[in-house]
């Protein structure tokens, strides 16, 4: 169970500003932390948050909890906490404008994909694979709708099957951004 957010978005407007148009945040004051406060934290008007090394993301540690700048830019914005995910509509994770984000459920976040995860690749498209050895048409296409996968065809070649799987996608998942 996770533990309920303290912060609130009067809180968080008193400690960072937070610029729209870029999705940086900036320390409005100066923090001094250690010994007799011997040790300056940060200053006001340096920029907030560091790159998490695993994925690049923005995370800014406040009061001593870690939090990510996407959810913080929503709370600055809106006023409370996201009632889902926050889709980054680009797909890119360290874009944390406003104009940016949404608040969407994880079905539609994951209707807004735009590459095949890692560990499940057979190709480099998404919707795409590999047919076994000995199969005519080397590529299929596939898509996830409703929680179950709906075969899209046989193809010749990797772009033929990921056009089909693009043309699919922008019929069948409302969370598209392509």
């Amino acid at each position: 169970m996770s533990i309920p957010h303290r912060l609130t978005a009067e809180h968080l407007r008193e400690l960072v500003d937070y610029n729209q148009d870029t999705g940086e945040f900036f320390w409005k004051s100066e923090i001094r932390l250690g010994f007799h406060n011997s040790v300056v934290g940060h200053k006001a008007g340096e920029k907030a948050g560091t790159a998490r090394k695993s994925d690049g993301r923005n995370v800014i540690r406040i009061e001593g909890r870690t939090y990510l700048g996407y959810r913080l830019a929503w709370l600055w914005m809106v006023g409370i906490w996201p009632t889902f995910e926050i889709d980054h509509i680009d797909c890119d994770p360290t874009n944390d404008r406003f104009a940016n984000l949404r608040d969407e459920s994880r079905r539609k976040n994951q209707q807004n994909m735009r590459k095949p995860q890692k560990d499940k690749r057979s190709s480099s498209f998404l919707g795409v694979y590999a047919n076994k050895a000995g199969y005519k048409k080397p590529w299929r296409s596939a898509i996830s709708v409703g929680g179950k996968q709906k075969s899209l065809g046989y193809f010749y070649s990797e772009s033929e099957a990921y056009a089909a799987y693009i043309d699919a996608k922008r019929l069948l998942h409302e969370g598209c951004t392509l």
